[in-house]
């Protein structure tokens, strides 16, 4: 990652939307709807739902950003998988 560009991006005013966008899209709602849903759903499946939420986050990233995953990142999705079996 390139921290230089990220602090240019980040002290950029055009790019706040963006960010808070961004912010609200993938922490915001995501976690609110989390909590909501703890009203109707056994504990258990949401500590399940929140756990495959890296190993997707995996997948998406090698197929929608062509992102190589590495035989630790494997090991680690097989980890994730595999516990509850």
């Amino acid at each position: 990652m390139d921290l230089v560009l990220v602090g240019e991006t980040v002290a950029d005013v055009n790019q706040i939307g963006f960010i808070l966008g961004l912010g609200v899209l993938v922490s915001l709602i995501p976690l609110y709807l989390e909590a909501w849903s703890a009203k109707y759903i056994f504990p258990t499946t949401i500590s399940v739902v929140g756990l495959l939420e890296i190993v997707s986050a995996s997948i998406i990233g090698m197929f929608v950003f062509d992102e190589m995953l590495e035989p630790k990142d494997i090991a680690g999705i097989a980890l994730v998988i595999f516990q509850y079996f």
